[in-house]
């Protein structure tokens, strides 16, 4: 299994904190499967015949016999000059319309570039189920040995070189793999392996289009690496690192990271998270929900809890282990935010109920728990990658500690600190209990 692929960005935009998984399952303005998608996608495997790499495959093959050859496109696109496009600005559904055929064709058509061609894949891969990202890359040789100077306006240089990947993942054998989409020679690659020919491409940037990577323009594209060509070292990435946060929050707060550094030297087994509602309010006052103390009672049901898993996040369902965060403090960090965004909403969903003297609609005030999931058994949930269901019952006396976490619904990365500080010393106490 290749490494993970890092989402960056060369501007400021940041992608929202979804699951990579989840993320590759969504479409983009320009990788929407509208009628000409679906219309295309019925012509190849019709009898479904195919699963996984299988599909991949075939759909990539398919593609490739719409690419024109370059005298083809040259001679079209000279007796058509209206019909020259940005190659970032065309959706799929566009690119496979029946008036971007080269007329006397009966499929190649007016397309160009490897971005063209990623959407078109994507797209097509969507419709048939396979959850995939629009990766964006440079050329490492380029990058490193031209780039300033192009950035610095040398004409004689040569230009941008980059290619678009499409990282796939296939739920046969869950894992992702590196489909070089218009290549038949190198088209799968293990994961994170981004080659042409020998040669490497580096900076991933990955979304669901050109448009969601935040370069919905070549001019856009160009101007933005450019910029940060002339403002960083030629030694240095020029994409941003989406952990960048997490570790000023740890140079601000150096007690945080020695306390994470502590507490998972000191535990085998990362806890999740179960958050619930301790009470519900409305017009009327606020009511104890019952569930708090019926977890302390009973403990947590078998088969009907949900919890919050940290995660390793590199493209595998991989819980995270004790010396991801012993490692790399500020990943922790990350995870916790991740696993509060997602389950948030357990703690404030409204319940009509629960109450048994009124049938005014109810706000949950929410909680989250800690829970010692040691020698416990999980069931994959359906929700994130991070869901999981409790494959056993678990007793009261393995609930760690507990956080309130009223009001912090719009502020999760401000209360990030505290949260993290409180988490990190209840499961201090409780394990020298």
């Amino acid at each position: 299994m290749g490494g993970p692929i890092t989402h960056i960005v060369l501007n400021e935009q940041e992608q929202a904190e979804e699951t990579l998984l989840e993320y590759a399952k969504g479409e983009g303005d320009r990788t929407k499967v509208g009628e000409n998608v679906l219309r295309v996608s019925k012509e190849i495997d019709p009898d479904n015949e195919l699963n996984g790499l299988g599909i991949v495959e075939a759909v990539c093959s398919y593609v490739a016999t719409m690419i024109p050859d370059k005298t083809t496109l040259e001679q079209f696109r000279k007796e058509n000059p209206n019909l020259v496009y940005d190659k970032r600005e065309r959706s799929a559904d566009e690119l496979l319309s029946a008036e971007n055929l080269i007329p006397g064709h009966m499929r190649i058509r007016n397309t160009d570039g490897c971005n063209e061609f990623a959407h078109i894949a994507r797209a097509l891969l969507l419709s048939k189920g396979i959850p995939c990202l629009f990766t964006d890359t440079l050329q490492e040789e380029w990058l490193k040995n031209k780039s300033k100077s192009w950035a610095s306006g040398d004409s004689s240089t040569d230009p941008v070189l980059g290619h678009i990947f499409l990282d796939v993942y296939i739920k046969e054998e869950d894992k992702w793999y590196t489909i070089n989409p218009g290549n038949s020679d190198e088209r799968v690659h293990e994961y994170g392996e981004y080659s042409i020919g020998g040669k490497r491409y580096i900076n991933p940037i990955s979304g669901k289009d050109s448009a969601d990577i935040g370069f919905p323009t070549m001019e856009i594209y160009l101007e933005a690496l450019k910029t940060a060509l002339n403002e960083a070292p030629a030694s240095e990435t020029v994409r941003k690192d989406k952990l960048h946060a997490y570790r000023e929050t740890l140079e601000a707060n150096p007690e945080i990271r020695d306390k994470i550094v502590s507490v998972f030297s000191a535990i085998d087994t990362v806890p999740a998270i179960h958050i619930t509602s301790r009470a519900f309010e409305n017009k009327e006052g606020r009511y104890s929900s019952g569930f708090l103390e019926n977890i302390q009672a009973n403990g947590f049901r078998e088969k009907d809890t949900n919890v919050g898993v940290f995660m390793k996040r590199d493209g595998t369902r991989h819980l995270a282990i004790s010396d991801d965060f012993v490692n790399s403090p500020e990943k922790f960090l990350k995870e916790l935010e991740i696993l509060l965004n997602h389950y948030y909403h357990h703690g404030v969903r409204t319940n009509k109920n629960v109450l048994g003297n009124t049938q005014t609609e109810s706000i949950g005030i929410p909680t989250m728990l800690i829970v010692d999931i040691s020698d416990t058994k999980l069931i994959p949930g359906s929700d994130y990658e991070d869901h999981y269901k409790l494959g056993e019952s678990v007793a009261g006396n393995k609930i760690i500690g507990e956080i309130d976490l009223e009001g912090i619904g719009p502020r999760i990365r401000e209360e990030l600190p505290r949260i993290s500080f409180e988490f990190l010393n209840q499961i201090e106490k409780y394990i020298k209990t």
